[in-house]
């Protein structure tokens, strides 16, 4: 697969750049070397800026935390589970540890779909799911924070079976309706509800992760610039949602996010390009806190005149160490700033995997959160952030 996203980039890349700069995209690029590097991954003259521009959603950098869905709930918690006493302390919580974003799921296991019988068609959308979430929005305005939505969630897509599956594939392959009902009969309403509530909203994620989907072969097969990869049905899917969206809420900043182990490859070669999103989404985890390819990803960004951001960073290891995710959460912010990304959202705030999680059970922060509540007062100030203290570091284990 990798090899034929290659051949897909250096079509692609042929209509923008010459053949000298697509060797340069097929390189890595440390952090240190982004700086720097000589030439720009699509065109030299665009060399070698890496700072945020004025395409940035404000003017300072943004920090935030992903939630996803809240306590265990995945799939339930703004219908049958939802408990606002509940999402209420976990935004009292990331207000607390220096959040201002925080990034929510809607879809995942197909939440608040109502089907025809026991048919996987889509009828409509689950009126609590618009009930609980406008009382989300509402608990979110009143502490000061921003909404990110994500809409569908590819890992979850990935493993679909028999029906589901068929679903599924019906919805993001536009047959038999089903890409047309999700967007008149979920979007439209969902978009209703964004649309009073605009002040409150960040931005709206697509799918977590569409490379999920493509992995699971959820595209048909295409010969010529795509091979089989299914890039060109999922760049469709993409684009035409993108575009439905734009009409009913022309304000919304739009993107569809950028995940898997290929995450800086694919979004480096413009497979996000081209497609209407209103800046790009990055996830990337790490033990180093850090990754190769900041040159790639930054330089795509720049040549498409969009933002950026980081939107979901930490730790790869299952295992709950402060000094781990400390070191981790303080590099990532570190690179996101000083390259050009225009917020960074680390996973997940009130997490049942406590390896990523950033409160104790106790309700107490992790010495992680206390670097980003002490960054995000930094940050509001119009003068560059000092190094942190070497004694705020937890100690060595």
């Amino acid at each position: 697969m990798v090899v034929q996203r290659i051949i897909f980039g250096l079509v692609l890349s042929f209509k923008l750049m010459t053949a000298t700069v697509i060797v340069t995209a097929m390189m890595s690029f440390t952090a240190a070397e982004a700086a720097s590097s000589p030439e720009s991954l699509l065109a030299p003259s665009l060399a070698p800026s890496l700072a945020p521009s004025g395409l940035a959603f404000s003017g300072s950098f943004g920090i935030g935390y992903n939630e996803a869905w809240f306590k265990s709930n995945y799939g339930t918690g703004l219908t049958s589970a939802y408990d606002p006493e509940y999402v209420a302390r976990v935004f009292d919580g990331i207000k607390h540890a220096g959040g201002s974003i925080v990034r929510l799921f809607l879809f995942e296991l197909r939440q608040g779909f109502l089907f025809s019988g026991d048919t996987a068609q889509l009828k409509g959308l689950d009126p609590r799911l618009l009930k609980n979430l406008g009382e989300v929005l509402s608990l979110a305005r009143e502490r000061g924070l921003k909404v990110y939505l994500t809409g569908l969630e590819g890992n979850e897509i990935r493993v679909a079976k028999g029906k589901i599956r068929d679903f599924y594939w019906n919805l993001l392959n536009f047959k038999y309706g089903e890409g047309d009902a999700y967007h008149q009969l979920v979007l439209a309403p969902l978009l209703d509800l964004l649309n009073a509530n605009r002040d409150v909203i960040y931005a709206f994620d697509l799918m977590n992760e569409i490379q999920a989907t493509v992995d699971a072969s959820f595209y048909p097969f295409f010969s010529g610039v795509d091979l089989p990869t299914g890039w060109a049905g999922a760049r469709n899917w993409i684009s035409r949602t993108t575009a439905f969206i734009k009409t009913r809420s022309p304000w919304l900043k739009v993107t569809s996010s950028s995940g898997w182990g290929t995450a800086v490859f694919d979004l480096s070669l413009g497979l996000f390009s081209g497609l209407g999103l209103d800046f790009f989404d990055l996830h990337v985890y790490s033990d180093t806190g850090d990754f190769t390819g900041v040159a790639a990803v930054c330089q795509r960004a720049s040549y498409d005149k969009v933002p950026i951001i980081l939107g979901e960073f930490g730790q790869k290891s299952h295992v709950t160490d402060d000094r781990l995710q400390y070191e981790v959460t303080s590099r990532f912010l570190d690179l996101a700033q000083k390259s050009c990304f225009s917020a960074a959202l680390a996973w997940r705030f009130d997490a049942a995997e406590k390896w990523w999680g950033f409160v104790q059970p106790d309700g107490r922060l992790r010495p992680a959160a206390h670097h980003i509540q002490k960054l995000s007062l930094q940050s509001r100030q119009p003068r560059l952030r000092n190094e942190l203290k070497a004694s705020e570091a937890p100690a060595a284990h």
